[in-house]
């Protein structure tokens, strides 16, 4: 069968528009996860940094307290949903390489 050129205004106008879901579909898509993305490095990445850092030269009892509270500061009254773990490894001296 061959190929049929429409010239018609009103087929072009609804080729168009069939295409620009999509199109819109997938450039939402990127933007949504741009977004996600620069969340997760510059929000959350930052903030989990910033405490264990501000608590590393702490005794292991008095950093993890510290994480704790700053857990529960930053779910802002969010009901705990499972249990909280840490494990805080202190290493000594110098590393030789």
């Amino acid at each position: 069968m061959a190929d049929t050129n429409i010239n018609s205004a009103a087929f072009q106008s609804a080729e168009l528009q069939s295409e620009r879901l999509p199109i819109f579909g997938v450039f939402g898509f990127l933007v949504l996860l741009i977004v996600v993305m620069a969340v997760r490095i510059f929000v959350v990445h930052t903030t989990n940094e910033t405490v264990v850092r501000k608590f590393r030269d702490y005794a292991p009892k008095d950093t993890l307290a510290n994480l704790y509270q700053a857990a529960v500061q930053f779910s802002d009254g969010t009901k705990q949903q499972d249990d909280v773990t840490a494990v805080i490894i202190k290493r000594t001296g110098t590393r030789d390489v």
